[in-house]
């Protein structure tokens, strides 16, 4: 029997940040000779420099209800300024694609994809830009304790009203690349975006961003812009 839908948690993730640890002991604490303001300076100097880039992506959710906790894991592409590809391995194969205008999500085998009017990128194409935005309904600081080999970033919601009451990014020191990021609901669950092994403007073709429905699949037309 066919799967039909794609699970859209797996879809969710690719707009969303992730990073991965380098080490045992995550997370670690960020030397205390820098504030936020400074560190997003260091963020947005970097992501200028970024054409595009390849990772290795995995997300980790925990479900407060369930008590349980699962992942996925694969390879991501993204390309400035908005385009998007996540190939999943694990739990089952999953494409996922932002063309920069839909977003496709298509399970292997199914004989139906899912496609969503848009959805916003910029957690992992335009890290300065997105925690700029956020800083209008979080209160943002740095996590300054000695001894750290990662900055660690806070965001506190302020308003009850928003889904995260909290938001965590971890930013590597050396690369002021994003590395890692927790989003916390009202609910309790936690889902957790982690890159790893990243590959900086390698020159990733426009076409790999291009999602070709295969032959005798549905498309399911979903309406709003899928963001964390």
């Amino acid at each position: 029997m066919k799967r039909r839908l794609c699970n859209p948690v797996y879809a969710a993730a690719l707009v969303a940040l992730a990073a991965a640890p380098a080490a045992a002991g995550w997370p670690y604490d960020a030397p205390p000779s820098l504030d936020a303001d400074e560190l997003l300076a260091r963020v947005t100097e970097r992501y200028e420099r970024l054409a595009d880039f390849r990772a290795e992506l995995t997300v980790v959710t925990s479900s407060a209800f369930l008590g349980e906790t699962a992942s996925s894991s694969g390879k991501l592409y993204a390309k400035t300024p908005n385009l998007l590809r996540v190939e999943f391995s694990t739990p089952y194969e999953q494409t996922v694609v932002f063309d920069g205008e839909y977003l496709y999500a298509y399970v292997a085998g199914a004989d139906q994809v899912v496609r969503y009017a848009g959805a916003d990128v910029g957690y992992l194409v335009d890290l300065p830009g997105t925690l700029e935005s956020l800083a209008t309904d979080y209160d943002v600081v740095l996590v300054s304790e000695t001894g750290g080999q990662a900055y660690e970033l806070k965001l506190t919601a302020k308003k009850t009203a928003l889904a995260f009451r909290e938001i965590r990014v971890w930013v590597d020191p050396e690369t002021s690349l994003a590395r890692r990021a927790d989003f916390y609901d009202r609910g309790g669950n936690v889902t957790s975006y982690r890159l790893s092994a990243y590959s900086l403007n390698v020159g990733l073709a426009p076409s790999l961003f291009r999602f070709d429905v295969p032959a005798g699949v549905e498309v399911v037309e979903l309406a709003g812009s899928y963001r964390p």
